[in-house]
């Protein structure tokens, strides 16, 4: 009797195979992803992803806090969203370059950075690259007379964001009548001249 049941329980093991491809699992640093599965903006997906560990947890996240979304274009230069507020400050503690990670700074371009899949990550994520608009104008460069400025990016946020082609990116968040954004003078560089409220937005943290 011993063995048929030793047999049995042994045959339900053995057969024990779930399909996760339709589940959705949370993850984070404490709670990792299966094999063949990558954490990714706290959901386990398909995909070993950049840098992957630890069953699928991405240990080599763009983003200070080990989190954030892999938006990256090239294998070689990885770029990541980074939510979280700033302060206008020259302390880098506090503003904007504390999201990314030691090895990340502000992108400056999106030569690195899938568009598509960063424009459908919620919220919105700038890069170091200024823009202005004013008077149905817009253009790339730091706001002068009577412009608003902005800041080029992407993500899924439709809220205050314009269309513009400035380095390689097609959306800005402008800062007029934004009530979470706010860019001083002189307008550049993002870090030091821009705060921002809400934490569903950030930074792109591109590799250095």
């Amino acid at each position: 009797m011993r063995k048929i049941m030793l047999f049995s329980i042994s045959l339900l093991v053995g057969c024990f195979d779930p399909d996760l491809t339709t589940a959705q699992l949370l993850c984070d640093s404490s709670h990792f992803c299966p094999d063949g599965f990558s954490c990714i903006a706290g959901i386990c997906q398909m995909g070993s992803g950049s840098g992957s560990s630890d069953g699928g947890v991405l240990a080599n996240s763009g983003c200070s806090d080990g989190k954030g979304s892999d938006v990256s274009g090239s294998v070689a230069k990885p770029a990541w969203a980074c939510p979280g507020t700033y302060q206008a400050l020259p302390d880098a503690t506090k503003n904007a370059t504390r999201l990314c990670a030691a090895g990340f700074s502000i992108c400056t371009m999106a030569d690195t950075i899938n568009l598509s899949t960063c424009n459908n990550v919620n919220g919105f994520y700038l890069a170091d690259v200024p823009a202005r608009f004013g008077f149905g104008n817009s253009s790339c460069g730091t706001a002068g007379n009577n412009q608003s400025a902005a800041w080029a990016g992407c993500g899924k946020s439709t809220s205050n964001i314009n269309n513009i082609m400035c380095g390689n990116f097609t959306k800005a968040m402008v800062d007029w009548q934004n009530q979470q954004l706010d860019i001083n003078s002189p307008f550049s560089p993002l870090a030091g001249t821009t705060q921002n409220d809400a934490s569903t937005n950030g930074v792109l943290c591109c590799k250095n």
